[in-house]
This record gives structure tokens, C-alpha cells and sequence, in this order.
């Protein structure tokens, strides 16, 4: 009995042993059979987080890329809005201004001319009353001036000679009205019509038997009447006849002056 007691217990270590050890080596088996298999499922769970996460972010640059290549675009298209907004505001103010300026000078010419128009008017009217037109004559004379010429030489006498040679004879009648702040209507007393409206100095100066038409022209307080005869051959003569009133503002003791072509 004792000795089956003692193989009994030295099998067993050893069998306890060894089952553990067998135990021990199942148990690892199974246990790794376990960890490889949940290895695996992790690791597919893994990848397919990994392959979404991969997607994600592909979306995410191809979006990020997307809104940084459409802002430069969008802030050039903004900017030529208020470009071009800011030009049409400058263009409608200055539009704007230049009608206004323009509008401002016609009231300022109008309401200037209408002044001086009152004026004028006043100041005939009490020059009239209190001076006779005697006497507006005498005063206003000073503001006119004469000079008749022949060929541009100065007529000084009743004969002017030219050379046999000359085939064009130029005759011009000059007057000229000095600057004055009075009105028109008084100032022309003095000249040779004497204010008379329907008169001009083409009345006053004529050619004797020539039916050759006189040119009347006037520009800045100067007026002209001349008279222009061509193809004219030695021996030709021209009469020339003065008013009264032109003689005498001319100076001239005589009212005809014979001009000849030796």
C-alpha cells in the first residue's frame, strides 16, 4: 500500500506536472488562437478606418484646394465692382458738378447782361435829361477816331497821285470806338451816324459816276468800308465823296478827293 502510495505520488508530480505543463501549452495555444484572430479583426477594422480616414482627408484637400484657388477670383471680382462702382460715382459727381458749373455761368451771364442792360438803361435816361444831344455829341466825340486811305497810304489833301503802274486801287473808310463804360446808345452820339440807328458810315463815303460796291465789315470796335477797283491803266481817275460829318471828323476842309494814275 505504502509503496503504491509513493508510485502514486511520484507519477502524479510528474503527471501533474506534465498536465500542467500540456495545460499550460493548450492554454497558450488557445489563447494565442484567440489574440491572432482578434488581432486580425483589429487590424481590418483598422484598415477600413484607416481607408475612410484616407478618403476623408482626399476630400478635404480637393475642397481646400478648390476655396483657395475660387477667393483670389472672387476678391478680383469684388475689387472690379468697386472699381468700377467708385468710377461711375466720380463720373456722375463730375457730370454732375460740370452741369452744375454750367448752369451757374448762364444764370451769372444772364443776371450780369440783365444788370447792365438796367443800367444802361437808367443811365441813358438821366444823361438824356439832363444833356442835350448837343452836348452828348461834344462829350462822346473823343471816343471815336477816323482815317481814310488809298492803297494803305493816309489820305492827307484832296489829290492823291499814284504811279502809272498801279492796276488795283484800294479805298478804305476806318473807324474805330475807344473802350467806354457807357451805353452804346449814348456813346454812338458822338460817331459820324450821331446815334442814328438805321445810318452807317457807308453813307457817308461814295465814288463819283462808279457803280463799284463798297465792303462793309466790323469786329471788335472797328469798322470798315472799302472800296476795291482793279485793271486800271495810267490816266484812270477816281472821285471820291465825303458827307460833312465825315469831313469833318476826318479833318478835312474839303468833301472830295480825286485820286489819279499818272
Amino acid at each position: 500500500m505504502s509503496e503504491n502510495s509513493l508510485d502514486y505520488e511520484f507519477i502524479s508530480d510528474e503527471t501533474i506536472i506534465e498536465i500542467g505543463n500540456e495545460s499550460s501549452n493548450k492554454s497558450s495555444s488557445k489563447n494565442g488562437g484567440d489574440s491572432h484572430g482578434k488581432d486580425s479583426q483589429r487590424r481590418s477594422k483598422t484598415g477600413k478606418k484607416e481607408l475612410v480616414k484616407d478618403r476623408i482627408m482626399k476630400a478635404i484637400s480637393g475642397n481646400a484646394r478648390l476655396i483657395i484657388a475660387f477667393v483670389p477670383i472672387t476678391f478680383i471680382i469684388l475689387l472690379v465692382i468697386a472699381i468700377l462702382s467708385q468710377t461711375i460715382v466720380i463720373y456722375t459727381t463730375n457730370l454732375q458738378k460740370s452741369d452744375f458749373e454750367k448752369k451757374t455761368a448762364e444764370i451769372n451771364i444772364n443776371l450780369t447782361t440783365k444788370i447792365q442792360e438796367v443800367n444802361d438803361k437808367y443811365t441813358d435816361e438821366r444823361l438824356k435829361k439832363l444833356l442835350t444831344q448837343d452836348d452828348l455829341y461834344v462829350y462822346t466825340n473823343a471816343f471815336w477816331s477816323y482815317e481814310l486811305t488809298v492803297n494803305e497810304t493816309l489820305v492827307k489833301s484832296d489829290l492823291v497821285e499814284l504811279p502809272s503802274s498801279t492796276s488795283t486801287v484800294t479805298i478804305t473808310l476806318r473807324e474805330v470806338k475807344k473802350p467806354s463804360n457807357l451805353p452804346d446808345s449814348v456813346i454812338s452820339i458822338g460817331s459820324v451816324t450821331r446815334g442814328d440807328k438805321g445810318d452807317t458810315i457807308s453813307s457817308h463815303i461814295k465814288l463819283i459816276n462808279d457803280t463799284t460796291q463798297g465792303i462793309l465789315l466790323s469786329k471788335d470796335g472797328i469798322t470798315t468800308y472799302q472800296f476795291v477797283k482793279q485793271n486800271l491803266k495810267s490816266g484812270n481817275k477816281i472821285i471820291i465823296e465825303l458827307s460833312d460829318q465825315l469831313g469833318s471828323k476826318l479833318k478835312m476842309p474839303y468833301t472830295q478827293i480825286n485820286v489819279e494814275l499818272k
